[in-house]
């Protein structure tokens, strides 16, 4: 699935669990977009959801606890 395709989606979910995902899902959603990391482009979708294990979520600083 391309970039493309996932943006043109009504709803997104990304799903990180483990903290082995710490740094991937911080370039994702709390660093700038980029080509290197195409998680990024999420930011630009209006609807996304992430749903992230406390591991994951370990290095995030801007965030929401549902």
């Amino acid at each position: 699935m391309g970039i493309g395709t996932i943006l043109a989606a009504r709803k997104t979910v990304l799903v990180a669990t483990d903290s082995a995902k710490v740094e991937s899902l911080v370039c994702a959603i709390e660093e700038p977009l980029s080509a290197c990391v195409p998680a990024s482009a999420l930011q630009l979708h209006p609807d996304c959801l992430i749903i992230a294990d406390q591991g994951a979520a370990s290095a995030l600083t801007q965030y929401n606890i549902i």
